[in-house]
Formats: structure tokens, sequence, C-alpha cells
């Protein structure tokens, strides 16, 4: 199997282990930048939305909202398990405009010209084939169609992988392929440029922060250190190495200390673009 291949499985073992813990814990966070992002973009009443790389489907229910819970709005996403936390996050919204489908974002089972809007968040940078995907995107666009796409800036910007990274720096390392960073679009004006190499206009981009506090850094590493792989990789150190371990992120997180509390910011890029009218 190719390096493709391999990173494509680990990539849906990883999110079948994590997918109830990454809901509980980036909804909430993530869920400011999908406002933005469908602000934007704009979907109106009657139109027909497509949510690329759904996840929990925060995009998906912040579109449905927008357009007052008309038109329809497809929730896509290459991992299955996401479907009920999609169904269930519509249910919550009131949101029956809301529905769900497997599929891959290089490989669109959709129609030409189907769709107003098509809008993907923190889902591109894990895409073997970002170019792929946004050619689909342009595809299943009608005429004059609107897209909108975010991806995390660089790495010293999005405060949110501040604890992860500290981790994964502090973990032996692994004899795998490397797999997507979650800021590996972040540099300047690379979305930009897959976007325009995908035959999009009006490219427009704009660099939205927020901020999300931690209050007891014990607690967040109590989070991650649960989470699968991260879990397991842990678990087989010693406890003397997994306390060094502990206190190293720890350390990471008290850096951005304010007060009684650790503010992190994280930046995100926010893409909008239009597909060409035909020549």
């Amino acid at each position: 199997m190719g390096t493709e291949g391999s990173n494509q499985d680990r990539a849906t073992t990883e999110w079948a282990a994590r997918a109830a813990s990454y809901a509980a814990y980036a909804v909430p966070k993530n869920r400011p930048f999908a406002q933005r992002l469908v602000q934007l973009v704009h979907p109106v009443a009657e139109e027909h939305v497509l949510d690329i790389a759904t996840g929990p489907g925060v995009v998906a229910i912040e579109a449905a909202r927008a357009m007052g819970g008309k038109g329809t709005v497809l929730a896509t996403d290459f991992a299955p398990e996401w479907e009920p936390f999609v169904r269930d996050a519509a249910r919550e919204a009131n949101a029956d405009n809301v529905s769900f489908r497997c599929m891959p974002a290089e490989a669109l089972t959709l129609a030409d010209d189907a769709f107003d809007v098509v809008l993907c968040q923190f889902g591109l940078m894990f895409v073997p084939d970002p170019i792929a995907a946004l050619t689909e995107m342009h595809r299943v666009l009608r005429p004059h169609g609107r897209l909108g796409v975010a991806v995390w800036s660089t790495p010293d910007k999005v405060g949110h992988f501040v604890a992860r990274r500290a981790l994964l720096a502090a973990l032996p390392p692994v004899h795998e392929p490397p797999t997507p960073s979650p800021t590996s679009l972040g540099e300047p004006g690379l979305i930009e440029s897959l976007v325009a190499r995908a035959s999009f206009a009006d490219i427009a981009s704009e660099r939205y922060t927020r901020t999300h506090d931690i209050e007891n850094p014990e607690e967040e590493w109590a989070r991650l250190s649960k989470e699968w792989p991260l879990a397991v990789r842990l678990q087989d150190l010693e406890e003397d190495r997994r306390r060094v371990i502990k206190q190293e992120v720890i350390e990471a997180l008290e850096h951005y200390r304010v007060g009684p509390i650790i503010r992190m910011q994280s930046e995100a890029i926010l893409v909008t673009a239009r597909r060409r009218s035909p020549a």
C-alpha cells in the first residue's frame, strides 16, 4: 500500500476513535469561525449548500440557521462516524433541512452545477490532494456560486494546538509516514493560491482571530492524554517519563497565562471566491 493509502487508513481509524472527544472539545471553539465563514459567504433562503469535511457539522448547522431553515444543506465527510453527530446537532438546532452523506472531498459523488454555496472549514488541510478537492468544489458549484474555505494559520498563531504540539514533541518518534498537520496550509498566500489554481475567481481572504480560555491546565492534560492515539503512545512509557511529559505540556500552556486563566488566541484564514461563469 502506498503512503497516501496508508495515511488515509490511519486517518479513518483515528477519527473513528476520536469523534466523540473531538466533538465535545472542538465544537464550541470552532463555532465562532463557522459563524464568520457563513456570514462572509451569506447563504440565503432556498439556496442549496454543501459542507465538505463537515466533521460534527458545525458549519452545516450555521448555514442552515442563516437560511432560516429553508433551502438544503448537505454535510459530507469521508468518515461515516460523523453522521450521528451531524444528525443530533441538526435536531438540537431544529434544522431539518440538513442531511449527511459519506464521501471523500476529492471524489464527490454529486452532480455538476448542483449547489449555490460550498463550504469547507478546517478540513482541507487533511485532504491528501487539496487541489483535487477544490476542483471538485468548483465542479459542483453553479456558475457564480460561492466558495467559503477556512484553514488554520501558522503554528505560532494557533493556540488551539499548543498543548498537542508540546506533547507530540516530547513523545518518542514513531516510524510511520508523517500525517498532515492542521496548520499545513497556513503559510501566507498558500490557500489563496490553491483556490486560484482550481479556477475560482473573485478570491478574497480574511485573517480572523478568536480566543478561548483554559481555567485548569491539569484538566487540559487529562483530556489530551486520553486522546487516541496519544494515549496509547503514553501508556508505552515509564511512569517517570509520563510525569516529565505532563510537566512539559503544562509549562507550555502556562506561557499563556493571564492572571487566573490561560488565554489562547487562534487565527484562521477565511477565503471566499466564486465559480467563473461559462465562457
